[in-house]
């Protein structure tokens, strides 16, 4: 029955053999697409008989009977090139936290259904921007588009099983910006009817502490709770240069907990490369394209996560119901209820329930459980009232920074795409609207501000909010190239405000990069500017 509905809805495929053929050959004719030989992947005896059985041998991953007919070639262990291709080991490495895979079945269903195309946006920083990948002959596009990237090899994907003329994607990333800027600007990037949204910063959230965990919760959060109900899958790119200085252990061990609490999917190009690259750290590096710096990647890089992704996807499609699932009834847990003592057993039976039908879980993971569990109330649980995230960004064309006042600021593009509001000469003002949207625990918001920081600069931005004498000093001084996030100590009220900052001190640079221009006083000036007010 679930064959025949998939076969009546829009994702019928009927050329799908001539069009993967087509694809196949282009892929291996065309210098600019051909992957990099990578011996050490080639698929062990056993997982590779799994691509040498009969047509209806059962798949690894899809968990069908073999006797059920595949709704789509590669839900076969024949029909799978990606099997023969890594070995079905390999690609369960590749799943760093694999999730229940309900709330992309969701959308997958209700496209179906609807007989719509799918909108995919990526949030993530200069990997997912495609910054030194190399691009095919004559391309002239922006780097996010460069077809080379996992995200046009998704969507190449995308046209050849799903095929529809609304299909498009929306890559949204960054370079230089991590999880803490997204976690607060999401929706100033994101389209409204965005189906499924890639989220990749493995190597962009540096900074190691619980902060930084906080507000990818916070990024996970915001997008599942989009009125367009959009599937999130979590992608983990792998830097030989952060693996040198923190071993296996980078940044996404802040990322997992919080994938695994809100069952979000994570996958690991990590995990499938680490033993690998222990055994062939240099002919890896010449293979990823890291040479050079260590952290963006060539062809291969973009090819193992767009593989991720079709493998994922593909064990998704497989299993795909044309209804969603009905909600289980609570069932009791005797082994539970054996272990309570005469005197604390409820008079009730202890029942095991599902999670929230959104998905979403009820509280914050990182709220104590002193502050959100009420014994004297029949909800047992407190919930307050979350307030949404709010960003203005320079980068954003769905909302800009509206500005107020500006003197001496002046809006440009640099480095790989960069784009903010620098400040050419001292005493140079930009104040900005910000919106306060109504809610929240505390009935106020937090106020914040996104500038460049840079190894060459320091200088010293004075902000206040209205008419207020309370000022806080932004201070800009060393570290990475990457854009950071200063939260004020003042609070503001829901409502309209206004976000005033003077350039007090002028950014001084100590390194030989050349100067993005001139200030008005004929001295030169950098990477220091202003790229998006905030409200959390």
């Amino acid at each position: 029955m679930a064959v025949q509905s998939l076969r009546l809805s829009a994702f019928l495929i009927r050329a799908l053999p001539v069009t993967l053929i087509a694809l196949v050959l282009l892929h291996l004719t065309s210098p600019s697409l051909r992957p990099v030989p990578l011996p050490p992947f080639a698929a062990s005896p056993s997982s590779s008989s799994l691509s040498t059985a009969s047509a209806a041998a059962a798949h690894p991953f899809s968990g069908a009977p073999a006797s059920d007919p595949p709704a789509f070639p590669f839900c076969s262990a024949e029909g799978d090139p990606l099997l023969s291709k890594y070995g079905a080991d390999t690609l369960r490495r590749g799943r760093y936290w694999e999730s229940s895979g309900e709330r992309v079945r969701s959308v997958l269903r209700r496209a179906g259904s609807e007989g719509r195309g799918l909108t995919v946006g990526v949030l993530g920083g200069s990997v997912s921007q495609g910054y030194k990948l190399s691009q095919p002959e004559g391309y002239t596009g922006s780097l996010n588009y460069n077809p080379n990237t996992y995200s046009q090899r998704f969507l190449r994907w995308l046209n050849v099983t799903l095929p529809h003329p609304e299909n498009k994607l929306v890559n949204a990333a960054i370079g230089a910006t991590d999880s803490r800027y997204f976690g607060l600007c999401a929706e100033a990037h994101l389209p409204e009817d965005v189906d499924i949204v890639l989220v990749e910063f493995d190597v962009n959230d540096l900074s190691n502490d619980l902060e930084t965990s906080q507000f990818f919760e916070t990024l996970l959060r915001t997008l599942l709770t989009l009125p367009s109900q959009p599937g999130v899958i979590i992608l983990g790119t792998f830097s030989p240069l952060w693996a040198r200085f923190v071993g296996y252990a980078g940044n996404d061990r802040l990322h997992l907990p919080v994938a695994a609490y809100y069952d979000v999917p994570y996958l690991s190009a990590k995990r499938m490369l680490w033993d690998t690259y222990l055994a062939y750290p240099t002919e890896f590096s010449l293979a990823l394209g890291n040479v050079e710096d260590g952290v963006h990647p060539d062809l291969l890089m973009h090819e193992l996560l767009s593989d991720l992704l079709h493998s994922y996807m593909s064990q998704l499609l497989c299993t795909l119901s044309p209804s969603p699932p009905s909600a289980p009834s609570p069932s009791p847990i005797p082994p539970f209820a054996s272990l309570l003592s005469t005197t604390s057993r409820p008079s009730s039976p202890i029942h095991l329930l599902p999670p929230p039908q959104s998905g979403v879980p009820t509280v914050l993971m990182f709220r104590p459980l002193a502050l959100a569990i009420d014994n004297t109330s029949d909800t047992r649980i407190k919930v307050p009232e979350m307030l949404r995230p709010w960003c203005a960004s320079a980068y954003s064309e769905k909302r800009p920074l509206e500005i107020v006042t500006n003197e001496g600021f002046e809006l440009r593009e640099f480095d790989n795409n960069k784009r903010a509001w620098i400040a050419t000469k001292q005493g140079a003002l930009l104040a900005a609207r910000i919106h306060v949207p109504e809610g929240g625990e505390l009935g106020q918001a937090r106020v914040a501000l996104s500038y460049f920081h840079d190894e060459h600069l320091s200088g010293t931005y004075s902000c206040h909010v209205d008419d207020s004498t309370e000022t806080e000093d932004v201070f800009i001084d060393g570290g990475l190239t990457i854009s950071v996030i200063h939260t004020f100590k003042f609070m503001v009220t829901p409502g309209p405000h206004v976000l005033t900052c003077e350039l007090t001190e002028a950014p001084l640079h100590r390194g030989s990069e050349p100067p993005l221009g001139e200030l008005a006083d004929g001295s030169p000036y950098w990477h220091s500017g202003i790229v998006a007010v905030m409200i959390y």
